[in-house]
């Protein structure tokens, strides 16, 4: 595809990067970004899948800006991903948002799920302002997300979501529910832990945890991947 309309692909891990310190919630987050996605980018443009998420309940605008840190074990980042994802949308500041809910994904997300046709594009440019509402239009509470209510306090303190939606006019038709097994809980503590973190991504008995972890997976989730 790239070649027949003559665009580059761009690896960001083979690309340089530079570490960067950035306050979120009175704290220091310090984060390997891709150097060329901040010298050479114009104008920055998200397109996430509408998703749940089995660690952050949705996967949309901000947490797409996650998959852009350059670095291939930024698993060892989790245990601050919250905040991590607030930090990389403070460096990258993406200036428009494409959700693309032509398909959704329900159920477990961020890899196995229930595509659900939804046909619709959300666009704007604001990245907080539409991941909430696109939170109202799959039924979930983004109270319930975390990184999208650090990210309201960062840049939208006066958001007001009733001032975007007039609700009479405004029904969820799709109702989106996060259902975690008894894997995707062990696998959150894990993420969320330091200690644990480090032990099964970056320790010696990294690669035969992640044998198991695999062994499981084929054995008991027996699901489409979307």
């Amino acid at each position: 595809m790239a070649k027949k309309n003559g665009f580059e692909l761009i690896n960001l891990t083979k690309k340089p990067s530079i570490f960067r310190d950035v306050s979120v919630d009175n704290v220091t987050i310090k984060l390997k970004v891709s150097k060329f996605i901040l010298d050479k980018i114009d104008v920055l443009i998200t397109v996430p899948v509408l998703k749940v998420h089995a660690l952050t309940i949705v996967s949309l605008g901000l947490k797409n800006q996650w998959g852009c840190l350059p670095d291939p074990m930024r698993l060892l980042y989790h245990p601050f991903i919250h905040k991590g994802i607030v930090a990389v949308n403070k460096i990258y500041s993406p200036k428009i948002s494409i959700i693309d809910a032509t398909y959704g994904l329900n159920r477990t997300g961020p890899i196995f799920g229930d595509p659900i046709k939804i046909n619709k594009l959300f666009i704007s440019n604001d990245v907080t302002a539409l991941d909430i509402f696109t939170c109202a239009f799959m039924g979930i509470s983004c109270e319930k997300v975390k990184h999208i209510n650090i990210a309201k306090e960062e840049f939208l303190k006066n958001f007001e979501l009733h001032k975007i939606i007039k609700y009479g006019e405004f029904t969820t038709k799709f109702e989106f529910n996060l259902e975690r097994s008894f894997y995707d809980i062990v696998s959150n503590y894990i993420y969320l832990h330091k200690e644990f973190n480090s032990l099964f991504y970056s320790s010696f008995f990294s690669k035969y945890i992640q044998r198991l972890l695999q062994f499981y997976k084929i054995l008991f989730k027996k699901e489409n991947i979307y």
